[in-house]
C-alpha cells in the first residue's frame, strides 16, 4: 500500500474521533477565550476608583478634618465645666451619734450629723452609706438617702457581743466625707 491509500483509510476510519476531538478542542478554546475576557472585565471592575463627582477625594477629606477640628475646638472652649461649687469655702465635718436603744436584746440607733461651717445640718441635703462590720465578720450596709434638718434619719441594728465598727460615708453635694468608729458591747 502505497502512502495516501494508508492516510485515506485512516482519517476514514478515524473520522469520527477527528471530529470529536477538534469539537473539544474548539470549546476548550472558546472557554480560554470566555476566562480572558470575564478577566479584563473582572480588573477593571475592581480596579480602585477614585474621586467624588469627579474631583479628588483627598482635598475633600482635607476640609472635612480641618471643619470638624475647629468645630469640636469652638464647642471645647466654649463649655463651661458646669460644676456647681455651692460647697466652695464651707466646711463639712461629719459625727456619728450611736445610742442604746433596749441594752438587754442589744439594739443600738446610729445617727450622721453633718455640720457645715459650724451649722449642724446647714442648708444641705445629704445622702449617708453606712457600712456596719460586727464582732464575727459579717458586714452589712444600709443607705439613707434625702436626710437634712427636717429628716434627720437613723439607722438600727442589733450588733453581736464584742467589738462592732460602724462606717459611714456621707454625700452631699459633690462631696464624699466619712467617718468610723467602733463600739464595744458587752
Amino acid at each position: 500500500m502505497d502512502l495516501i491509500t494508508q492516510v485515506q483509510t485512516f482519517v476514514s476510519e478515524n473520522t469520527a474521533v477527528s471530529l470529536i476531538i477538534i469539537a473539544l478542542l474548539a470549546v476548550i478554546l472558546g472557554l480560554i477565550i470566555v476566562v480572558i475576557n470575564q478577566n479584563r472585565k473582572y480588573q477593571v471592575a475592581v480596579a480602585p476608583k477614585y474621586g467624588f463627582l469627579g474631583k479628588p477625594l483627598y482635598s475633600f477629606l482635607a476640609f472635612a478634618v480641618i471643619t470638624g477640628g475647629l468645630g469640636f475646638a469652638l464647642v471645647a472652649t466654649n463649655q463651661n465645666a458646669g460644676v456647681d461649687d455651692a460647697l466652695a469655702g464651707v466646711t463639712v465635718t461629719v459625727t456619728i451619734d450611736a445610742s442604746v436603744i433596749n441594752p438587754t436584746t442589744k439594739n443600738y440607733q446610729f445617727r450622721v450629723t453633718p455640720v457645715a461651717n459650724g451649722t449642724q445640718w446647714g442648708p444641705y441635703t445629704y445622702d449617708a452609706y453606712w457600712v456596719f462590720t460586727n464582732s464575727d465578720g459579717t458586714i452589712t450596709t444600709e443607705v439613707e438617702t434625702q436626710l437634712s434638718r427636717n429628716n434627720i434619719g437613723g439607722v438600727i441594728r442589733k450588733l453581736p457581743s464584742g467589738i462592732n465598727k460602724a462606717k459611714v460615708n456621707v454625700f452631699v453635694e459633690d462631696r464624699n466625707l466619712s467617718k468610723e468608729i467602733e463600739i464595744s458591747v458587752p
